[in-house]
């Protein structure tokens, strides 16, 4: 977040929240963020700390404003439960993988899905950008690891 003291939490009580925790306080939870009906399992702010993102096993992916805890947008597209999301550090675009063996990659604020990932045979595990934003890697308990190209979702290797 570009406000050194505001975090972020999620938990198994289908809460997640915006928490500020000034030099000196306990923290203080700045707004709760309702929305998801199951544990809260990732979270992420985007790279300029406009946005934070927040993925469950209920399978919701949720955008909300930072600065005051707003949903931006909800996010559909993964059938099951969403294990991991990373944004593109240069732009609001959103990745999140999912146990229904996908990965899906949004714009934000517009939720418009730009892209589905589908070649892994069990649920994705991890994944992220690469670090000129050119390339998406996952990692799946199917025991592989796949480079794919964002605009195609082709994958252009597979370990």
């Amino acid at each position: 977040p570009t406000v050194p003291t505001l975090v972020a939490s999620g938990g198994g009580d289908d809460r997640a929240f915006l928490w500020d925790v000034t030099a000196g306080s306990a923290g203080a939870v700045r707004r709760e963020l309702v929305g998801h009906r199951d544990t809260v399992n990732a979270l992420e702010f985007s790279h300029d700390g406009v946005y934070l993102a927040t993925a469950g096993l209920d399978g919701v992916v949720a955008v909300w404003s930072a600065a005051d805890g707003l949903l931006a947008c909800t996010l559909e597209g993964p059938s099951e439960a969403v294990n991991w999301l990373a944004w593109h550090s240069r732009g609001h675009v959103l990745l999140a993988g999912s146990e229904d063996t996908t990965c899906w990659m949004w714009k934000v604020p517009e939720g418009e899905c730009m892209q589905i990932f589908a070649a892994h045979a069990a649920s994705v595990t991890c994944g992220a950008f690469s670090g000129d934003g050119r390339a998406i890697v996952t990692g799946s308990d199917d025991a592989t690891v796949r480079v794919w190209h964002p605009r195609t979702g082709q994958v252009a290797h597979c370990v």
